[in-house]
């Protein structure tokens, strides 16, 4: 039996929160940042304070000499601590000096010794021309047909002579027009146009908008009832066949009706049909135009009988189209162009247009050019400096000389770091100075500031207070947290057509058991007993009775072999014997009560056998590392990453795989766990698949090996697929949550155990680890029965 449920897909999040910013230091900032937001937004908003105060501190160091000395201490201190800080002089200024060294033949030359000077002292140093200049001249060619040719001239140019150039046009084009047609109705329409057009006339072409016509979206009164609201809605289809929904309204069984994106005729006809049924609507503008008339366009030509035809394919037909330039222009001929030159280039670039048999010519410019050079260093303050830079050009037999310059510095400072907030930050900026045994003294400035947070409330709803919240931290910059004030799941409902009583009396043809009477008397014919062994030996079943006789009722039936129970002893004349046995068959009374929702409420513990366990409950990594897979859990200590991977791969809860990982490892600690060797590779299995109970180990360890679960975190996300394949995410029955894995409302012959209570058993684990959180979401699928 396969029933198909009514599901509703859409999650209700009953959750109030609030947000709360990160701590903002100053309560004017505070104050100016509210008052911005509540601007921004309308949002309720407070700011409280955090309950800190942070003083202010600065550093300040001995004399150090040399300002680019002080700048390096300066850039080590701030990349170090993070603190800026600047230095100031201390004593009188001193003239700096330039390096000036006599004059160097060649451009080339004077570059390669400023090099040579800059390697070996490590300072800058610039060249200035000395003596008469030289006009800079450019070479100009005549003009080539085509951009390819003169392309290929360009590369055996500069390839023959070394000289920089390039290729621009001369000034010759040809202009490119597009025919362009009168405005037609419709999409449909000027579709059957263009491909005609393009048919007939071979000239490639598109269409584009020219006019447009505004959308509206339409939206109906409340309509109480969903299975009323589903009848309009049908009804509606039915009259006017436009595409149309229903969406939930304001109050609770209240629904709105919704029209796609209307205009024109379409908007008329709904508007007119809503009037008449005398319902109210609004209509609104949704900012989309949609196209209404369309030109058609050909591509740009620079054949003129093209673009006759083209305009022939419109004229006989009688509809208006006009040609008309595009703006764009095709040149064709094309001159070289050498970058300004030497006289020595010149006469080379000359030569190489000459000797191929083409003309051109050599133009002066007004760039100059100069054989002669002399080296300046930059300017230098501190005395083994110039030493430094002299001594280069000495240490070459090069005359060179030294000269005061008109700018002044200082060689002895002190640094004065910005402001520190707090008393940690100013101890570890000090201990940059203290480090290197040089001196410096924390001192307070006599200023501090109150830490406060602004909190923005109340938001209905995870989603949409983490949306929320996401624009605070997109529009201000502030790091938001949304803070639960009233806790709620997230939750759906799903329909499966059938009375509470339909689904009783399914279940109890399927012979559910119970534990409740176990403490019973129960009686067996002593005929079907074999008392050594402890075995039914009946075939294939006997019953299990309430009393010594068949006049009593069935309480159990059991297969031959079965020896789950214990002998108490024979009663009467020994034709009975009495026996003690955990499971017996569940009266209706008991199956109704697990089989009904509604005895199990949103703040019991059973609520989360509802639980969807192929939706990932968002967990915090580091805050389950912390709280749960920490130092106790063994080899799954830290490893909640690989958890929520595998979740997110296989839609599986991931706590409900934490819970499962923890139960089969013995909380990380089991042999297959923490890694075996296999075929001479180490493997690992983190729920216990393969692992028999009669081959616990190696065959638990092949399945790895087969598996290919070589690391732990390999075993944690393969098995997830496992584990989620059997009934969870099963192609065919989809028991995403332990009361279906019970109960299966849609297929109930596919069920995980025969305990009424196994579903509501089952979540104790998973139960007692959430609640050691803060930082997650249940996702639950309620059960509806008519």
């Amino acid at each position: 039996m396969f029933l198909i449920p009514s599901k509703s897909f859409a999650y209700t999040d009953t959750s109030i929160y609030n947000i709360e910013t990160s701590g903002i230091v100053g309560e004017q900032n505070t104050q100016n940042a509210l008052q911005k937001l509540r601007q921004d937004t309308g949002w309720w908003a407070t700011y409280k304070p955090t309950g800190a105060t942070v003083p202010y501190y600065q550093i300040n160091s001995g004399g150090y000499y040399g300002e680019d000395n002080v700048k390096a201490i300066i850039n080590q201190f701030q990349q170090t601590t993070g603190v800026n800080a600047s230095y100031r002089p201390i004593g009188d200024p001193v003239p700096y000096k330039q390096v000036v060294s006599g004059g160097y033949y060649g451009e080339d030359y004077v570059k390669n010794i400023i090099q040579a000077f800059q390697n070996s002292t490590g300072f800058s140093a610039t060249y200035q021309p000395t003596g008469a200049g030289i006009q800079k001249k450019r070479i100009i060619s005549g003009g080539y047909i085509g951009e390819d040719n003169v392309k290929q001239v360009l590369q055996k140019f500069q390839a023959a002579t070394g000289i920089p150039a390039k290729y621009e046009s001369n000034g010759q084009y040809q202009e490119y027009y597009q025919l362009v047609s009168g405005g037609y109705y419709g999409e449909d329409n000027v579709k059957s146009i263009l491909q005609n057009f393009v048919s007939q006339t071979g000239i490639p072409a598109t269409y584009v908008p020219s006019a447009y016509i505004d959308t509206y979206t339409v939206l109906t009164g409340g309509f109480v009832g969903e299975a009323n609201t589903q009848s309009i809605v049908s009804q509606i289809k039915n009259d006017l066949g436009l595409v149309v929904k229903y969406v939930p309204g304001f109050q609770p069984n209240v629904f709105n009706i919704v029209f796609d994106p209307l205009s024109g005729d379409s908007l008329t006809k709904v508007t007119n049909y809503l009037d008449q049924k005398h319902w109210w609507y609004s209509k609104t503008n949704t900012g989309k135009p949609v196209p209404l008339y369309y030109n058609i366009v050909s591509d740009p030509s620079l054949d003129k009988g093209q673009l006759d035809k083209a305009l022939g394919f419109f004229q006989q037909r009688n509809w208006w189209a006009t040609v008309k330039p595009t703006g764009q222009k095709f040149y064709n001929v094309f001159q070289i162009v050498s970058d300004p030159i030497t006289d020595e280039l010149t006469s080379k670039g000359l030569n190489f247009f000459a000797q191929n048999g083409w003309w051109a010519t050599s133009q002066s410019t007004n760039e100059l050019y100069y054989q002669y050079y002399n080296i300046i260093s930059e300017p230098l303050l501190e005395k083994e400096k110039v030493d430094k830079a002299v001594n280069f050009f000495k240490n070459n037999g090069w005359w060179v000389t030294s000269q005061d310059t008109n700018k002044t510095g200082y060689t002895l400072f002190w640094i004065t770091s910005d402001p520190i907030l707090g008393s940690d930050n100013a101890a570890n900026a000090l201990k940059f100075f203290t480090n290197h045994n040089w001196y410096a003294v924390s001192q307070p400035t006599g200023k501090s500031e109150g830490v406060y947070k602004i909190v923005v409330g109340g938001f209905q709803g995870y989603d949409a207070t983490l949306g929320y919240a996401n624009l605070i931290t997109s529009t201000y910059g502030w790091q938001t947290t949304p803070v639960k004030v009233v806790n709620g799941p997230q939750v759906t409902y799903t329909n499966y057509n059938l009375t509470l009583n339909d689904m009783l009396n399914l279940e109890m043809g399927l012979s559910p058991q119970t534990e409740k009477y176990m403490n019973d008397p129960a009686y067996i014919f002593s005929a079907y007993i074999d008392p050594v062994n402890n075995i039914i030996t009946a075939d294939p079943t006997v019953n299990v009775r309430s009393g010594p006789g068949t006049n009593y009722s069935i309480v159990s039936k059991l297969n031959k072999g079965y020896s789950g129970f214990k002998i108490v002893g024979k009663v009467g004349n020994g034709d009975w014997t009495q026996i003690s046995l955990r499971w017996k068959n569940a009266q209706p009374a008991d199956v109704q009560y697990y089989l009904d929702p509604n005895n199990f409420p949103s703040d019991s513990k059973e609520y989360f056998q509802f639980l969807k366990l192929s939706s990932p409950a968002g967990i915090n990594v580091d805050e389950v590392n912390t709280k749960i897979l920490n130092a106790n859990t063994g080899i799954l200590n830290g490893r909640a990453a690989a958890f929520v991977q595998a979740a997110k791969q296989y839609n599986i809860n991931e706590m409900y795989l934490i819970s499962h990982a923890l139960l089969e490892t013995g909380n990380g600690s089991s042999a297959l766990a923490k890694g075996v060797t296999y075929n001479g590779q180490v493997v690992y299995n983190m729920y216990g698949y393969g692992a028999f109970d009669s081959c616990p180990l190696q065959c638990g360890a092949k399945t790895a090996y087969d598996m290919g679960w070589f690391t732990p975190d390999q075993a944690i996300i393969g098995g997830a697929a496992l584990i989620g394949s059997g009934y969870i995410n099963n192609a065919t029955f989809q028991q995403d949550t332990l009361y279906k894995m019970r109960w299966n409302p849609v297929n109930p012959y596919h069920q995980y155990a025969t305990d009424i209570a196994w579903s509501a058993a089952q979540v104790n684990s998973i139960y007692n680890l959430y609640k050691l959180l803060d930082n997650y979401t249940l996702y639950m699928d309620i059960p509806v029965y008519k």
